[in-house]
């Protein structure tokens, strides 16, 4: 069953997974901007 909301820690993970991917270039880079973007919209206290 998907998360309503996904804690904090779900979102940094997959941060850190896109990073990784980008830097192999599997994953567009544009990715990681877009992903923090949406976590600093959900959790405006978190550091990204």
């Amino acid at each position: 069953m998907p998360l309503q909301s996904p804690p904090l820690e779900d979102w940094l993970e997959l941060l850190d997974g896109v990073v990784r991917r980008s830097q192999r270039k599997i994953q567009d880079p544009d990715e990681i901007n877009r992903l923090k973007k949406m976590i600093r919209e959900r959790f405006p206290e978190a550091e990204v």
